[in-house]
């Protein structure tokens, strides 16, 4: 069985810290927390959608998600058109130092906000994310119509 590696090449044997991360994932109950928050998160994710008016979409499976930014909820139009750079990206850049300064590494790309806390994350510290998220989208809402 041929397993792909960090770099997406494949090897024939996994590795004793393969075996030993998939044992403590299974011990702690690390995938069962997934799914328990996912559904915390699921539901906080659509309380932003229906607060924002640029949360034109949100989606998860357990702790990973998204919140797709839209100019225009009717017409799905995005806040930030792909690929782009210098200031037709200032909107999806102002959503990443807002999230950066409430102390989360922002994943943003265009018009995509990507969540994927880890999968040992508390409720408690799942609730900062959500707040994080929150204050971002405000950012975020500025620019619907723009």
């Amino acid at each position: 069985m041929a397993l792909p590696t960090w770099d997406g090449a494949t090897r024939d044997v996994p590795s004793r810290t393969d075996v030993r991360r998939l044992t403590v994932m299974k011990e702690e109950g690390l995938v069962e927390r997934s799914e328990k928050l996912g559904k915390v998160l699921g539901v906080e994710l659509e309380k932003l959608k229906e607060r924002h008016p640029s949360a034109g979409d949100v989606r998860n499976k357990g702790l990973w998600g998204c919140i797709e930014l839209v100019s225009d909820r009717v017409s799905k139009k995005p806040l930030v058109k792909w690929n782009a750079s210098g200031s037709e990206a200032k909107p999806s850049n102002e959503v990443s130092k807002s999230l950066l300064s409430s102390g989360i590494l922002p994943r943003v790309r265009w018009s995509y906000i990507f969540i994927g806390p880890p999968l040992i994350t508390t409720e408690n510290e799942l609730s900062v994310v959500i707040k994080a998220l929150d204050k971002a989208l405000v950012v975020a809402d500025g620019y619907v119509g723009y």
